[in-house]
């Protein structure tokens, strides 16, 4: 059973290689919008292993959800 998991394996890992060595300006589209794709707040979270603190708001009392801080 081990053996055959391990070539099925090392199929996906041919197969994801083909598929992203080369893809169309569509296919980048696409893995660039993924909805499961990390967002800026997860790798800051990650490099200041949870310690960082987002500010929000201004002198308005308005949030900008596209800037973080």
């Amino acid at each position: 059973m081990s053996k055959s998991v391990a070539e099925l394996e090392t199929k996906i890992l041919e197969e994801k290689v083909r598929i992203y060595s080369n893809p169309t300006p569509w296919q980048r589209v696409m893995v660039f919008s993924h909805p499961e794709r990390p967002y800026t707040l997860a790798y800051i979270d990650y490099i200041s292993k949870g310690t960082f603190m987002e500010l929000h708001g201004d002198r308005t009392v308005w949030d900008d959800k596209a800037m973080v801080g």
